[in-house]
């Protein structure tokens, strides 16, 4: 089995919002990261840093369908 690459990959990297689901997943998951840092040097609890990987792994699972339904302007007619 060979992998290939959709015609438009780069539009699809740039307009698709299965991808924008993921760069802000990304996005999230590096805040969660540096507001865990920032909660053990101020010993509060890491409520914050929990809800922001959750969060994360919404969006990330969110990108699943988004990838897959149809999108209008990818769609050709």
């Amino acid at each position: 089995m060979t992998v290939h690459l959709v015609a438009d990959w780069r539009r699809v990297l740039s307009r698709a919002w299965s991808m924008r689901l993921v760069y802000l997943a990304a996005a999230v998951l590096v805040l969660a990261e540096v507001a865990q840092w920032a909660v053990e040097i101020a010993y509060l609890p890491p409520i914050w840093s929990l809800a922001l990987r959750l969060v994360g792994v919404a969006l990330m699972i969110a990108a699943i369908p988004a990838r897959v339904l149809l999108q209008k302007e990818f769609h050709d007619e």
